[in-house]
């Protein structure tokens, strides 16, 4: 690694520390069902990253597939049971698992000033 880089780890719900314009680079992932506020993330995210630096987020769809069509459309199958379960435990607790599947991530990335997004999949 290269002398400047330093790895922090932090209670990403609290209140941010660092100066603002602090980091080239924050990246943050895995974080669905763990965040209250993602729109206070991203703009603490925005806050401390300087101008022209990059936040990277990784978060995944957790609804699994299968290329077996019997599987795949039994809506009994323990997988879909598995997803529906995550995502209803989260619309319960106010932390959501959907953030990567609904568009949100996105939207809230934006609003917190964020251009130039890349989505892949």
């Amino acid at each position: 690694m290269w002398g400047s880089t330093a790895f922090q780890i932090d209670d990403a719900q609290l209140d941010w520390t660092f100066k603002p314009g602090e980091f080239d680079f924050i990246h943050i992932r895995y974080l669905y069902g763990a965040i209250d506020d993602w729109n206070k993330l991203y703009r603490q995210a925005f806050t401390h990253v300087r101008p022209g630096g990059w936040l990277e987020n990784l978060e995944i769809d957790i609804e699994t597939h299968s290329e077996n069509p019997k599987i795949e459309k039994d809506e009994g199958h323990i997988f879909k049971k598995w997803c529906k379960l995550f995502f209803e435990c989260g619309r319960k607790t106010g932390r959501t698992w959907e953030t990567a599947r609904d568009g949100r991530q996105e939207e809230y990335m934006r609003e917190a000033g964020f251009t130039e997004l890349v989505s892949k999949s």
